[in-house]
């Protein structure tokens, strides 16, 4: 009231007034309408807030009397506990006795088998998963150093000879010495490894988890035959050319060797790889003769070889790829390499008549090669039979 107020004395001060413009006539006082308006609002809010008040004031005055718990008519809202807490009645039943009899009767009845009780087979409990074998260890192909290829096959040159007759020109004009390098191309064709499986379609549906189990062992048995071949593959028509394989490994040379425990042949494979500046970096060895190894004792009784510690400072890698009584001790960085063309990957899809018999093949598969660049770097060889 008092802006509006203010607002018709500036307007009389200005000379309009508030007025149409005509020299200053006033209109119907709007001023003292809009301020009768404002008084009947705020009545009425305030008559709202009264009832407001009133209402909250009776609802604290329940709520009082409900605590109390005395009035008539009002529920005790107090827990059951905090009501039966330290009565006689609750004493007296701890103790097993009644009020008025003094004793509290008790009968046990017991379950027997007697013809009448039925049979009851509880339900088992599912464990969930399917319980795998345990597979062998994987070792050989973290050795190798692998490339990515975008081609069905590769192609390298690698040294065979190289005879060196660098020497000092003795007189000027003389003839200078002349050396001698040989070389040979090398290639070979991707191997494509691979293997699959068909499941019906409503099993797989059926049973959660099961697609998943299946392609994890297929990635496995991938990789099993891949190490496999790694190793021992022949290099034939699509196969993989593995370090066994003659001409990508050097024979090891054991003569002049004083004793032939699997200690010596090892310590003497390192120093042929020496020989030919190479760093030996590992050695592979079946399980039973890192069994052997690991039982050697002096004269003493104690053992040479401490358990899981490197054997002549190389990392042995115990594996049942290689056959028992055979080794390889190499510079696995230097000598070869692994052509990656592409990794292990799930296909599904229907052969034959399969879509009409609601049935599918899982297959995997993978394609890689692996080249021995330097056979000098790898060496093989035999324990002898009679350690």
């Amino acid at each position: 009231m008092k802006t509006v107020t203010q607002s018709r004395e500036m307007g009389r001060k200005n000379g309009n007034g508030g007025g149409n413009g005509d020299g200053g006539t006033n209109t119907p006082d709007v001023a003292a309408q809009v301020t009768a308006e404002l008084k009947r609002i705020g009545e009425e809010v305030g008559a709202k807030q009264q009832e407001f008040q009133s209402r909250l004031t009776e609802l604290e005055q329940k709520a009082a009397r409900r605590g109390a718990g005395g009035a008539p008519g009002i529920v005790d809202t107090k827990s059951i506990a905090s009501q039966i807490k330290g009565t006689n009645e609750l004493a007296m039943f701890l103790k097993g006795t009644t009020p008025t009899t003094g004793k509290m009767p008790l009968e046990l009845k017991s379950v027997v088998s007697d013809g009448t009780t039925p049979n009851i087979t509880p339900f088992a409990q599912t464990v969930p998963g399917i319980q795998a074998p345990l597979v062998r260890r994987l070792t050989i192909e973290s050795l190798i150093p692998s490339t990515p290829v975008t081609t069905g096959a590769v192609q390298w040159l690698r040294e065979t000879t190289f005879t060196n007759n660098a020497a000092a020109q003795k007189k000027q004009l003389d003839t200078k010495a002349e050396s001698d390098i040989k070389f040979e191309s090398k290639s070979a064709t991707i191997a494509t490894i691979a293997h699959f499986v068909t499941a019906s379609k409503q099993v797989l549906d059926d049973q959660n988890g099961l697609q998943a189990y299946i392609e994890q062992r297929l990635r496995y048995g991938l990789d099993l035959a891949t190490e496999n071949q790694l190793l021992n593959g022949d290099g034939a028509e699509g196969d993989i050319g593995g370090l066994l394989l003659p001409g990508n490994h050097t024979a090891f040379v054991g003569t002049g060797l004083g004793k032939t425990t699997p200690l010596d042949y090892l310590r003497r494979a390192k120093t042929q790889l020496q020989k030919a500046f190479f760093i030996p970096t590992a050695l592979i060895i079946n399980p039973t003769d890192a069994e052997t190894i690991d039982l050697l004792r002096d004269d003493e009784g104690r053992f040479l070889v401490a358990p899981n510690s490197p054997i002549w400072g190389m990392a042995p890698v115990v594996t049942e790829a290689i056959a028992e009584g055979d080794f390889i001790v190499a510079d696995f960085p230097n000598s070869a390499v692994i052509w990656d063309r592409e990794d292990a990957s799930l296909q599904l899809g229907y052969v034959n008549d399969q879509f009409i018999k609601n049935a599918i093949t899982l297959l995997v598969e993978r394609r890689l090669q692996m080249s021995v660049t330097r056979p000098a770097g790898i060496i093989y060889g035999e324990f002898a039979t009679a350690g």
